[in-house]
């Protein structure tokens, strides 16, 4: 069962990410960081950025419209 503080059971690296997208890694990171628009949702864990499977789903509908 997944716990509900963490429904997802994966984040993605940046690198992942970007394979996932077709955009290069740094399209990621500056769309994750605020520096472009449309903005990529994602989580700051120290150093680290992921990104979670359900927000890029929907970032991609929303750009999709």
């Amino acid at each position: 069962p997944r716990s509900t503080l963490f429904p997802y059971t994966t984040l993605f690296r940046s690198e992942e990410t970007a394979d996932r997208l077709g955009v290069s890694r740094a399209w990621v990171l500056a769309h994750a960081n605020g520096n472009r628009r449309p903005k990529l949702p994602s989580a700051k864990l120290g150093k680290l950025v992921r990104f979670r499977p359900e927000d890029l789903e929907k970032f991609i509908e929303e750009c999709g419209r």
